[in-house]
């Protein structure tokens, strides 16, 4: 008839959004903290690995 009851939607969202969703999660989790760490300033970065960056990235434009 085209509504579904209650326990149809908890099921629904039991099987098949629930594992989505934690699946989501886990991904934004690893990957905010990968960009944080990228994020992070890297000491013994020397001029000619920021001149290979600039000159990579100038490329891709």
């Amino acid at each position: 008839t085209g509504v579904w009851h209650s326990n149809q939607l908890k099921q629904t969202k039991d099987e098949y959004l629930a594992p989505i969703m934690a699946k989501c999660e886990n991904l934004m989790s690893k990957y905010e903290k990968r960009l944080k760490e990228l994020n992070q300033p890297c000491p013994d970065k020397s001029d000619e690995d920021v001149d290979m960056h600039t000159k990579l990235t100038q490329e891709q434009e």
